[in-house]
């Protein structure tokens, strides 16, 4: 008798999008697949520098929260990428590369190898890139609050399920926020709540804000080199760049911005933009922001502040420190009721749902007069069959009435000409 032995291979891997470098990102913890309405999300409480799992924000009406957004950073030229907070550009570091050890936010070195990650997307593990044996994951020893389902993040040992991908507690999926890369090296038209910045022809030595006019002076460049993690604002009028204070030392608060020659070893001219917050930030020292500050009516140099709508909202930047660069943000993804909300609809998905859409709705008006054609239809044929029949009798009878006025008359006129006939002629 004849035994074969059947070996099926499976290839298993993880439905995830490509890490956008250097622009924010949300990270999902675990998949529920029961409630796909409350999934959970890497998350970093207000005024700490705790990295938890908290349910995600940004499935919320209220819109994105920056508290969930981050940014992983990184260079052609590294092995590794740095998982930057987008509320202050800290880096998240490992406390030691040991497993069980606790995780946190803290200033960013590219010399430290506890700040450096690399992400397994065929297994969704987000490992430090010098211990790939160490994934970052649920801390589920430590006690949680039951009703906001906080809960701590730590590395541990890698821990595959059953199925080769990385475990619930160590399962990180990517979820892109839509967001494009500012455009460099052409003119720009930067805005803050429809006002447009703008370099005054008279005195040309400080930033302002007016009506936008698409003239020369209210247009300047984002200017990168390759191995830079900093850009440099150029004004569009003489290419020179826009700093803060006129020495090359940490600037004051209300420091003015002044245009100046662009030199490598002037950190006062570098700045990074934090996308989802609109800030505009010395890259230098990241707690320092561009703000148009009301004492002075220019723009100046302030520190960095938020409006903190807690677990609605979110932070959110001041009022005079929301700097708005054109095309940064993607048209956004809409999804059928019907797709589940763990999906981003590509183009074709797009189309395929806005042509589910359509013949829904066609569906659903054709439903609709369909039966209110039956109903309609039902009704009037009983009473048209009512209209008809009574027509009908009406005629008939009509047709009888007439046939017997008929025969009367004839009947009439045959009994007077027998009568007649008997008489005979009456004599005169």
């Amino acid at each position: 008798i004849k035994t074969y032995k059947q070996i099926f291979a499976v290839s298993q891997s993880v439905d995830v999008d490509k890490i956008p470098i250097s622009l924010p990102v949300t990270f999902q913890v675990g998949v529920n697949p029961i409630l796909k309405d409350f999934q959970q999300c890497l998350d970093r409480p207000p005024n700490t520098n705790q990295l938890i799992r908290y349910n995600c924000k940004w499935k919320d009406s209220f819109g994105y929260s920056i508290n969930q957004e981050f940014i992983f950073r990184g260079n052609k030229s590294w092995h590794y990428s740095q998982m930057v907070s987008n509320v202050d550009l800290k880096c998240l570091a490992a406390d030691r590369a040991e497993a069980g050890a606790a995780v946190s936010f803290k200033e960013c070195s590219d010399n430290d190898p506890l700040v450096r990650w690399v992400y397994n997307y065929g297994r969704g593990f987000m490992k430090l890139a010098e211990h790939p044996h160490l994934c970052l994951g649920v801390a589920e020893n430590i006690p949680r609050d039951p009703l906001l389902e906080t809960v701590h993040m730590k590395i541990d040992r890698c821990e595959f399920s059953v199925i080769g991908l990385a475990n619930n507690a160590q399962m990180i999926s990517v979820h892109d926020l839509h967001f494009k890369h500012i455009k460099e090296d052409i003119p720009l038209t930067i805005q803050q709540h429809s006002w447009c910045l703008d370099r005054p022809f008279n005195t040309r030595d400080t930033l302002n804000l007016f009506a936008c006019s698409g003239g020369g002076n209210q247009q300047f460049v984002w200017y990168n080199k390759f191995t830079w993690q900093y850009h440099y604002l150029l004004s569009h009028v003489d290419n020179l760049c826009a700093g803060a204070g006129s020495s090359t030392e940490k600037p004051e608060p209300h420091s003015r911005i002044v245009f100046k020659k662009c030199s490598d070893t002037d950190l006062t001219i570098r700045w990074i933009y934090s996308y989802g917050l609109s800030q505009l930030k010395l890259a230098e020292w990241p707690e320092l922001c561009l703000d148009f500050d009301d004492s002075i009516k220019v723009f100046a140099i302030n520190p960095c502040s938020f409006l903190d709508g807690g677990g609605f909202g979110g932070l959110w930047p001041a009022f005079n420190q929301v700097i708005e660069f054109p095309d940064i943000v993607k048209e956004p993804e809409r999804k059928d009721a019907d797709d589940d909300d763990d999906e981003k609809l590509s183009a074709s998905r797009r189309r395929g749902a806005a042509n589910r859409r359509r013949h829904n709705k066609v569906r659903a008006i054709d439903e609709t007069e369909r039966l209110f054609e039956e109903d309609s239809s039902e009704g009037d044929s009983f009473e048209m069959g009512k209209m008809t029949d009574s027509t009908m009798r009406q005629i008939l009878l009509g047709k009888s009435w007439i046939a017997v006025l008929g025969a009367g008359f004839i009947l009439g006129g045959l009994v007077l000409a027998a009568w007649r006939s008997r008489c005979g002629p009456r004599a005169m």
